[in-house]
């Protein structure tokens, strides 16, 4: 609601207003305090949406923090989002935390004491910042970037030249460094965002918590796999740049080796244009609520991401069924791979188009990455891998 229009409401309609969100509130809050925990300490988690892990990539993380703070503190998500869908809210009941809307935080601050806050995104943590220190002073305040987005926005403004992205990329990068030097503690899922969000502010505190992967059954051997699989939510411009380029300038090149090979493209809010490539061999699934078929069937994930920041999710779910995957640097960056050893990088058309033959045709090379990228998704991206650096950060 804006300044011009909340002091045009009548005295006696905002004290009903106040009185009825307060009702509401008190309602929802006795409907869902039964699910708490009985714990000695308190985590409130703020975020734009409820997480919809079967939609992208950052709230399949999400979901994965808030189960690990459940299981020692009394957890409370709060979603600035008004459009709710009620299964993603029945969700977090289910693992027994409690969810509302920003609109009653300050009601649930008066009623129970949080040791920490942790704020997701920049957009929304800007504004939180200055009412939970007054609010509640003695809350200890977690940023989580989940990436760097000036970062990624320099990077997409160096590819299109998009005067518009640029400025973008300035206003986040305010943003951005304003959080971190007025919160407590930053979390970030790369080391490449960790430098780049605290050159300014060396001193503060960092965690790294990157995407979280459980690890999945392999499914098909080698010889019963065929295609590439692409992955991704396409509200995201890195995906629809990265299907663009990958349909455009990298298929064509593979398919002089490869004639019959098909490219499967799935992903939630896909656009419209890319029906137009379906006629040639690439098909379009659009949102897909079980992928766990595609990832056992697929034989190469590519992921040609060309600008991004933080982890690219998609890579750890592909590693996590076992799938080799080709990449590109800015793909595999915050993962800590060895090129050829857990994953395939390339950065041009050509390249690309001759690692993704290799790892498609030399069975050898695909068990052997199959192999090491799930070993390595175990060794540092697993739930039990990053608990513990989400619990010493909080506690």
């Amino acid at each position: 609601m804006t300044d011009w229009l909340r002091d045009r409401i009548p005295f006696s309609l905002k004290l009903f207003l106040k009185r009825q969100r307060a009702r509401f509130f008190d309602q929802k809050h006795q409907n869902q305090k039964h699910i708490a925990h009985q714990k000695q300490e308190s985590v409130i988690v703020f975020d734009d949406l409820l997480p919809t892990p079967d939609l992208d990539a950052g709230s399949a993380r999400m979901l994965l923090i808030l189960q690990i703070l459940a299981k020692r503190y009394n957890t409370v998500f709060v979603y600035r989002s008004k459009n709710a869908d009620p299964r993603y809210e029945q969700a977090l009941v289910n693992e027994g935390i409690e969810s509302v809307n920003l609109i009653y935080y300050p009601e649930i601050l008066k009623r129970q004491k949080f040791e920490t806050a942790i704020l997701s995104r920049p957009d929304l943590a800007q504004p939180l910042l200055r009412s939970l220190r007054k609010l509640a002073p003695e809350t200890k305040i977690i940023f989580d970037s989940v990436d760097a987005h000036f970062r990624r926005l320099e990077r997409q403004y160096r590819i299109s030249g998009d005067g518009q992205v640029k400025r973008k990329a300035e206003r986040y990068r305010q943003i951005e460094l304003d959080v971190v030097r007025r919160c407590d503690i930053v979390w970030c899922t790369s080391e490449e965002d960790r430098v780049a969000l605290t050159a300014e502010v060396p001193e503060r505190s960092v965690a790294i918590i990157p995407t979280i992967h459980p690890l999945h059954g392999r499914g098909r051997s080698f010889d019963e796999r065929r295609n590439l699989l692409f992955i991704g939510n396409f509200n995201h411009s890195p995906n629809r740049d990265a299907v663009v380029y990958f349909v455009e300038q990298v298929l064509p090149l593979i398919r002089l080796t490869l004639a019959d090979i098909q490219f499967d493209v799935v992903g939630s809010y896909t656009p419209e244009n890319f029906r137009s490539y379906q006629s040639n061999g690439v098909r379009v699934h659009g949102y897909v609520p079980d992928i766990e078929p595609l990832f056992q069937s697929t034989r190469v994930f590519v992921a040609p991401i060309r600008f991004g920041a933080g982890v690219k999710g998609k890579i750890g779910d592909a590693l996590s069924y076992g799938v080799p995957v080709v990449t590109t640097d800015v793909g595999a960056e915050g993962m800590r791979f060895q090129g050829g050893q857990q994953v395939l990088i390339a950065n041009t058309p050509e390249d690309f188009a001759r690692a993704v033959c290799e790892a498609y045709s030399n069975k050898e090379l695909w068990q052997k990455l199959s192999n090491e990228g799930q070993q390595h998704i175990a060794r540092y991206f697993s739930p039990a891998a990053v608990e513990r650096t989400i619990l010493e950060s909080v506690g």
